[in-house]
């Protein structure tokens, strides 16, 4: 090592001792900052004030909101029909719970207790007016139709209501053993009842008419709904926009073919000697069916319950024998008209004259129709 290498080294070594190392007392301040300062009693009051405000503030904004929440709902309003040849309506606000309830007709009225239903939740309402159903015989495991009607604000909550109502009313009704076949419909808003029925029933009815020849809403809204089901079935009818959940019981009708076996036992004719033909329809609400017996000589017209097979109207024509009718000799001179008075049986008619012809474009005139006249009396 050289003399000023030496030099600086303990040049080096004298200033170091001389200064003081400021690391480590920074760091000494650094830590002495980070020790929690005590607060004092007026610092923890002024700091829970502010929390118990903010506190407050946040409850009357929750509560606001509820309120505002809870009287929009409760102010909504929607209406659920249930048709099973007795009609009940419930008008149902947002929570779902039953605020009124329309007895919409007689049956009705002879079968459910409404203030049973009223205040009610509305799966707790439907389930009481089924089991009503069922003990007043609206609804059986034979008359097992049933025509759930809503009219709601939104499609959603039209169909939320429609789920709910058919899920309580198939809870109910199965356990009495009862499986319904549910038609669920939404009615717009514009829509009215007709002859008595219920709002709902006149809509589908509404629906239906538009197949049925000769046969308007109001003439239909009174018959059975089972019979306007099965009507629709058998002849194939596709009212619009409803949904059907389970199966109708068709058991209860008569077939065609009973029908004609009972119009042919009554006219005291096999079915192999007649021509029957067969037309299901209506007889003012009644759904019957309409039988045609032709037997030849004469033609029976029936009236006759698609349900019971009673005979409710029957009409014969007689049409007559025609010529050699029932000889198996076809016509004969006995079948033939009389000869005149002025001919004698045997001889030759006289020739008959030439008789005007007949004008292709204008029609007869007076002198040859008097022209005609005369040779026919001369004949004769």
């Amino acid at each position: 090592m050289s003399a000023n290498d030496k030099l600086n080294n303990a040049l080096r070594q004298e200033i170091s001792a001389m200064t003081p190392n400021r690391v480590d007392d920074l760091l000494a301040r650094l830590g002495e900052q980070q020790q929690p300062v005590a607060e004092t009693p007026a610092h923890v009051g002024k700091v829970h004030r502010i929390r118990w405000q903010l506190a407050a503030a946040m409850l009357a904004l929750i509560l606001l909101g509820s309120g505002v929440f809870y009287g929009a709902r409760s102010a909504q309003r929607s209406v659920v029909i249930i048709d099973a040849d007795a009609s009940v309506a419930f008008t149902v606000d947002g929570f779902d719970r039953v605020r009124s309830v329309r007895l919409e007709d007689a049956r009705a009225v002879s079968v459910v207790d409404a203030d049973a239903c009223a205040g009610k939740k509305l799966g707790a309402a439907v389930q009481n007016v089924t089991e009503q159903f069922i003990a007043g015989d609206v609804l059986s495991a034979e008359q097992n139709a049933v025509l759930l009607s809503v009219q709601a604000d939104s499609a959603k909550r039209a169909e939320s209501l429609a789920q709910k109502t058919n899920s309580a009313l198939g809870e109910a009704a199965g356990s009495h053993d009862v499986a319904p076949v549910v038609v669920m419909q939404t009615i717009p808003e514009n829509a009215s009842s007709l002859g008595g029925a219920s709002l709902g029933k006149t809509v589908f009815v509404d629906k239906l008419v538009g197949g049925i020849e000769g046969k308007e809403t109001a003439d239909l809204v009174r018959a059975s709904l089972q019979d306007l089901l099965y009507f629709s079935d058998q002849k194939g009818l596709k009212p619009g926009r409803v949904t059907t959940v389970g199966t109708l019981n068709d058991e209860i009708y008569r077939t065609s073919d009973d029908a004609a076996d009972i119009a042919c036992a009554d006219a005291g004719l096999d079915k192999s000697e007649a021509d029957v033909s067969m037309l299901l329809g209506w007889e003012e609400t009644e759904l019957v069916y309409l039988a045609t017996v032709d037997a030849g000589s004469r033609i029976g017209y029936y009236c006759i319950s698609a349900r019971t097979g009673e005979i409710l109207d029957v009409l014969w024509e007689e049409l007559g024998e025609q010529p050699g009718d029932g000889d198996g000799q076809g016509m004969t001179s006995a079948d033939l008209p009389p000869i005149p008075g002025n001919v004698t049986p045997g001889t030759s008619l006289p020739e008959m004259p030439d008789l005007p012809s007949i004008p292709s474009t204008s029609g007869w005139d007076i002198d040859s129709i008097q022209q005609f006249i005369d040779l026919w009396d001369s004949i004769i």
